[in-house]
């Protein structure tokens, strides 16, 4: 037995379903902008290539997306999204910390506090994005 069925809806749920689709992009768009310029200051900071920090760069301008996406821009993107401590260090404490005043070293001692200043370094920013800027 036949039943009848009335498909003449189906193109105006899929015009729904497509103008929906394009509300949740339009907004994920207008989000993803807004965020990224707010990060903005993150941008010298982060280890990406020249060529995806121009392409945010133009982001963070015009406030729209390019016309092509890629993956690698999109990772890019992400990246900015990391929380980046910037550690700032005296100049002369550091080289008080290698090189002891008035005292001659021998390249193991210097090796030495190389590694102890690197090690301190490294536990004091375990576990965080850091980057470190030398100061007088």
């Amino acid at each position: 037995m036949k039943v009848e069925r009335d498909y003449s809806a189906i193109p105006i749920e899929a015009a729904k379903v497509s103008d929906t689709l394009k509300a949740i992009a339009d907004e994920y768009e207008s989000t993803t902008i807004q965020e990224v310029q707010k990060k903005a200051d993150q941008l010298d900071l982060v280890k990406i290539s020249p060529e995806y920090k121009k392409q945010i760069q133009e982001i963070i301008s015009n406030g729209k997306f390019p016309a092509t996406i890629t993956t690698q821009l999109m990772d890019a993107i992400n990246k900015l999204f990391v929380d980046i401590k910037v550690v700032t260090l005296n100049r002369e404490k550091l080289m008080d910390e290698v090189f002891r005043k008035n005292e001659l070293l021998t390249l193991p001692q210097i090796r030495e506090a190389f590694f102890n200043l690197y090690n301190q370094l490294e536990s004091d920013s375990k576990g965080k994005e850091v980057r470190f800027k030398i100061e007088d």
